[in-house]
């Protein structure tokens, strides 16, 4: 009867660290997919990036660059703020920045 009481505990123990690995797992290769899925890098300066992002977009109040390189630009549309994905390479406007739904950036 103890063995049978024991192993409930134990195959609940089982399965939570069989769910946090593969979270784990997922979450680590989340920077990976996001380096892989943001157009190649050029030789833009900081300066050209912002001009060209600025002539696209009035009122740009902040470009963001992350880690994955992707670049956001932040600015007034009128009617509030809102955020637009560019393509690093270019500064073209690529679209409307969509939050990910699945990990924080």
């Amino acid at each position: 009867m103890l063995r049978r009481l024991h192993s409930l505990p134990g195959l609940l123990a089982g399965l939570i660290v069989a769910f946090m690995a593969t979270t784990g797992v997922v979450l680590s290769l989340q920077p990976v997919l996001d380096h892989v899925s943001v157009a190649a890098r050029t030789d833009l300066t900081v300066a050209q990036l912002a001009q060209a992002v600025s002539t696209e977009l009035r009122g740009v109040e902040r470009i963001v660059h992350s880690a994955s390189g992707a670049v956001t630009a932040y600015y007034d549309a009128g009617q509030g703020a809102a955020a637009a994905s560019v393509d690093p390479a270019t500064g073209a406007v690529i679209g409307a920045y969509k939050r990910p739904h699945f990990s924080r950036a």
